[in-house]
């Protein structure tokens, strides 16, 4: 599957947001993205990392409109992976890296992620799934039961400007 291309305005002039990183990707391609510790990022790589991680999602059974919760410290590979969420039409549900082990459950009770991606050394009790795939120093973990498998859909057709992009739980959720 190719990197997604960028699908130009709508007559309406509503832009996606995975529709916004694929413009800047194909506008500014080698302009810095993401910088941290670890390295950086042009969005050119930005894209393409997360377009190759849109495909491990859906080949794990995600689809758009599922839920994905991202628990990972701030950097380059929670980046990665909200784009990469985005891309496949999936809905964000970030989950702070410091959260505590019954935090994390109640929030996982309470939006029903079909996967977790967290910390591979993250400290979650085992019935919040089995890691699936391990990606460098984060792990995704199957939480739930997905849509149907499938490849990348062109942008238009993964992510409508109505769809729901993100679900945030806040300190008094």
């Amino acid at each position: 599957m190719a990197t997604p291309e960028p699908t130009g305005e709508r007559a309406d002039g509503v832009v996606t947001v995975p529709e916004l990183l694929v413009a800047r990707a194909a506008g500014l391609p080698e302009t810095l993205a993401i910088a941290d510790e670890g390295g950086a990022l042009t969005y050119r790589e930005l894209l393409g990392e997360a377009t190759a991680l849109a495909r491990d999602l859906l080949a794990l059974g995600c689809g758009p409109g599922d839920r994905f919760a991202l628990q990972l410290p701030n950097g380059r590979e929670w980046v990665v992976a909200y784009w990469a969420a985005t891309l496949a039409g999936l809905v964000v549900v970030p989950i702070d890296a410091r959260s505590r082990t019954g935090e994390v459950e109640a929030m996982v009770r309470r939006c029903s992620p079909v996967l977790l991606l967290s910390a591979a050394d993250a400290d979650l009790p085992d019935h919040l799934g089995e890691t699936a795939v391990r990606k460098g120093r984060a792990a995704i973990r199957a939480v739930g039961t997905g849509g149907e498998d499938g490849g990348l859909p062109g942008l238009d057709a993964a992510v409508r400007p109505d769809d729901v992009h993100l679900l945030q739980f806040t300190s008094g959720s």
